[in-house]
């Protein structure tokens, strides 16, 4: 009895996080039905070329899911089909309705009748709060992955969930529901080591809203991406010019570095004593970019200051160091079936009392050709002994646009007196 007494103080004691439940079990056999396996069928073979996740969002066939999912299925529709794998082993066609690009989502149909749907959330989550990721992983069967809400990240571009728990490959576009079976997330993307991210369900509430409007029997894909990441741009480096650009020293110059939120600064300084010369680098980027096809993304910025110094160079070697730096900075991926090639133009431009060396760039977008992808380089060589060079380049920008922020950047770079 004593014992007895003892193992019931001990686990009364217990916080009440730490009490196992079956939540994971119940939410799975409650709204299996409404998962699916989403399937791109390459036509001529007929076999899968990519897999991924969906749920069903409605009673009239609607299902959700990622825009990298069914990428394929919207830059070759002639080439691809898209197919639903039900739990219980049922298989159907499936039409696309309306996709966003930029919170990587995709909104399809199918025709089976009377099949369970999810309902969507719509109140704010505490953080902390303990919800339940569905997916299809590799291919292996549905799976439940049990994690942490995190809120959202913060200082970023395109808004995410941080969620603590192992999201996988095929489990993209698949929902992460709340103890009460709705739909807190979209299943998007994961840095490993319990760092996954969600899209917020609030992005597909508007995509459904977008999409009462009867979709074309044959929409033009192309074209309604290219507006939607021409939007998202112009809203962004609206921002990014109205910006109040922070500035730092480097060097005998001060250059702009936190010039938005989310766009976060990183430096160093070379220490080897046997190099010829020393380099003190500043590198400001975006960590997140958009996912358009395979090997081909957008929406980043990187821009890069790198300050020379020499103590063992004569003035040609020096100059020929420069030089050997002074090269095309490609930051996006990108085949050459989604781009042309580059363009480019030299020039010396005076700014600010010093006279550069400018190398701009830029190449545009095959499918989308009211955006392009912009890389600039500038050299300036304060002595025989320091110079300056500066990189940067845009990913995903009008022409209009990759101006001004050029015109901004060229003119934020201060010599000291």
């Amino acid at each position: 009895m004593p014992l007895l007494v003892l193992l019931f103080a001990l686990f009364s004691c217990l916080p009440a996080h730490a009490v196992v439940t079956d939540d994971a079990n119940r939410l799975y056999q409650a709204h299996k039905d409404a998962i699916y396996q989403i399937r791109i069928i390459e036509k001529s073979s007929g076999n899968k070329a990519s897999i991924g996740s969906g749920f069903q969002i409605s009673a009239d066939g609607r299902v959700a899911s990622n825009y990298h999912v069914v990428s394929e299925a919207v830059k070759k529709p002639d080439g691809y089909l898209i197919e639903y794998l039900a739990s219980d082993g049922s298989k159907g066609s499936m039409r696309l309705l309306a996709v966003d690009v930029i919170n990587d989502l995709a909104l399809l149909q199918h025709e089976r009748k009377d099949a369970p749907f999810l309902q969507l959330h719509r109140a704010d989550l505490s953080k902390g709060t303990r919800i339940f990721s569905l997916g299809n992983p590799h291919d292996l069967g549905m799976t439940v992955v049990e994690g942490t809400y995190n809120g959202l990240v913060d200082h970023t571009l395109y808004e995410r969930v941080l969620f603590t728990g192992s999201l996988n490959p095929g489990m993209s576009g698949g929902p992460t529901l709340d103890r009460d079976g709705e739909v807190v997330g979209i299943n998007v993307s994961t840095a490993g080591n319990q760092i996954s991210f969600l899209v917020p369900v609030k992005h597909l509430w508007a995509l459904t809203d977008s999409a009462q409007i009867a979709t074309p029997e044959k929409p033009e894909w192309d074209a309604q991406l290219e507006r939607q990441l021409l939007a998202n741009q112009d809203q962004y480096m609206a921002e990014l010019l109205d910006h109040d650009w922070k500035q730092e020293p480097l060097g005998d110059v001060t250059v702009p570095t936190e010039i938005a939120p989310y766009v976060k600064c990183w430096g160093d300084k070379s220490d080897d004593k046997e190099s010829l010369f020393q380099v003190t680098n500043r590198t400001c980027h975006v960590d997140e970019s958009l996912f358009i096809g395979s090997y081909f993304t957008t929406g980043s910025f990187r821009l890069q200051y790198r300050w020379f110094e020499t103590e063992k160079l004569n003035a040609l070697q020096f100059y020929t160091q420069m030089e050997d730096q002074f090269f095309l900075d490609i930051n996006n991926n990108a085949y050459k079936d989604d781009v042309s090639p580059y363009a480019c133009e030299d020039s010396f431009v005076d700014l600010n009392g010093k006279t550069w060396k400018v190398h701009w760039c830029a190449r545009r977008y095959k499918r989308f050709p009211a955006l392009h992808d912009v890389s600039v380089t500038l050299a300036a060589l304060v002595s025989n002994r320091n110079g300056m060079l500066v990189n940067f380049s845009l990913a995903g920008v009008s022409r209009d646009n990759a101006l001004k922020i050029t015109r901004r950047l060229l003119g934020a770079v201060q010599w000291k007196s």
